[in-house]
């Protein structure tokens, strides 16, 4: 049927959740689904204090394509030293 005909549920498995450590943080990346979609949660964990950002992913493309921007950039700065 059209697009969100079923309320727009993602039919299938949701990625696995990821997790990096960097120094003394620990960086959480978990796929949820709620009745607008799904979205992406990024938790920083550093010591008893967490912090979250809940990306759409209507809008994963956009926020990959400007952190990969950022990317270039700073690697093209490093590059010229």
């Amino acid at each position: 049927g059209p697009l969100g005909s079923d309320g727009g549920r993602f039919k299938g498995d949701l990625p696995e959740e990821r997790h990096m450590k960097v120094d003394n943080k620990n960086f959480y990346f978990d796929i949820g689904q709620n009745n607008r979609g799904v979205y992406m949660r990024i938790s920083e964990v550093k010591n008893n204090f967490r912090t979250s950002i809940t990306i759409p992913e209507k809008c994963w493309i956009r926020f990959r394509d400007i952190f990969n921007d950022y990317c270039e950039k700073m690697k093209k700065s490093s590059d010229s030293i």
